[in-house]
């Protein structure tokens, strides 16, 4: 079944304090970020704050949350606008646990506009970015990147796209002169013409993987089941408590959960808040095989369906007013 538009969602990170170690973490799987909504990432911005410039990083999770377990395929992800303010927003693809203190920022995404009219079989593209100086410093147009060429929506019914690679790119004084490896299949005007650098993901669903396996005779060799609506990422082990029985013990959230299975019958691994039961993954008898005995260990980890983003937020000294700014983030994909 195809994917539908309200379940493809933003969540937060479990962690929003102001110290880069309590800022970030896992997904907070019980929220999701409202679109169009003040403050529903960054906070609010005072005077001194424009005036003497401020930098910023959020965490969130673009989340697929499909009741028929749907993957999205072929995702391309990107900032389709330019702020409307003196601030400018880049983003990078994170890691599910990082907090700001150990996110690697490497890998910026950014946007910018087309600094002359462009002719088809173009190989040569003027960018005119958000803020030069932050770009040179962020660099989130780079060799090997693929860049989105649009003078239309991510969803809209006119005008022209392509998704292009990056030979060269050289950073001036005031623009960003890209080289691409292959020719512009259309003609790009001046006005409402985005480049953006893109990242692309070829499949976006939940999972599990297999870290390890203690045990003479006994094998392991198929996966949890996962569900992209509601599998958490965690770490989980199995101990052995004889050749049949095991303990199922897994860290999500920064707590430990723990179930008791058999490796003759289907574990469903079940939480329940309130009068709600959910399954976060299943473990299936088919996946044990051999012999095993007490204290036999299997460990692994599972993941969600999303993607952890950090939003780096940056407001140039002396900037103008807030008001009604905003960043705009599509997502592109295929579902069958």
């Amino acid at each position: 079944m195809p994917l539908l538009d309200n379940e493809i969602v933003w969540k937060p990170a479990l962690l929003n304090g102001s110290l880069p170690t309590q800022n970030g973490g896992c997904l907070n799987r019980y929220q999701t970020i409202p679109n169009n909504v003040k403050n529903s990432l960054f906070g609010s911005v005072s005077k001194k704050q424009r005036t003497e410039g401020l930098s910023s990083r959020k965490k969130a999770f673009l989340c697929i949350v499909p009741q028929a377990n749907t993957d999205l395929l072929d995702s391309h992800l990107f900032i389709d606008q330019l702020t409307p303010a003196d601030d400018f927003v880049v983003f990078r693809i994170g890691a599910f646990e990082d907090t700001e203190d150990q996110a690697l920022y490497s890998g910026a995404y950014g946007v910018g506009t087309l600094y002359a009219n462009t002719l088809v079989n173009a190989t040569t593209i003027v960018v005119v970015p958000e803020n030069i100086e932050g770009y040179k410093t962020l660099t989130p147009f780079s060799v090997g990147m693929t860049v989105r060429i649009a003078n239309r929506t991510y969803n809209g019914a006119t005008g022209n796209e392509e998704y292009k690679t990056i030979e060269t790119v050289t950073y001036g004084s005031s623009l960003i002169t890209i080289t691409l490896t292959t020719p512009l299949a259309y003609a790009y005007p001046l006005i409402e013409t985005f480049i953006s650098s893109t990242y692309i993901l070829p499949v976006l669903k939940s999972y599990a993987i297999k870290t390890n396996i203690t045990s003479l005779s006994g094998t392991c060799t198929g996966l949890f089941t996962t569900y992209h609506n509601v599998t958490p990422f965690s770490s989980w082990q199995i101990t052995m408590q004889s050749a049949t029985n095991y303990t199922l013990t897994a860290f999500v959230d920064s707590a430990t959960k723990t179930w008791n299975g058999s490796i003759t019958s289907l574990l469903n691994a079940n939480e329940t808040i309130g009068t709600q039961v959910t399954t976060l993954f299943s473990v299936p008898a088919s996946i044990f095989g051999g012999t095993f005995v007490a204290g036999d260990t299997i460990e692994g980890k599972t993941f969600p369906a999303a993607i952890p983003v950090w939003f780096e937020r940056t407001i140039p000294p002396l900037s103008g007013t807030l008001n009604n700014d905003f960043c705009s983030i599509s997502l592109q994909g295929e579902s069958e």
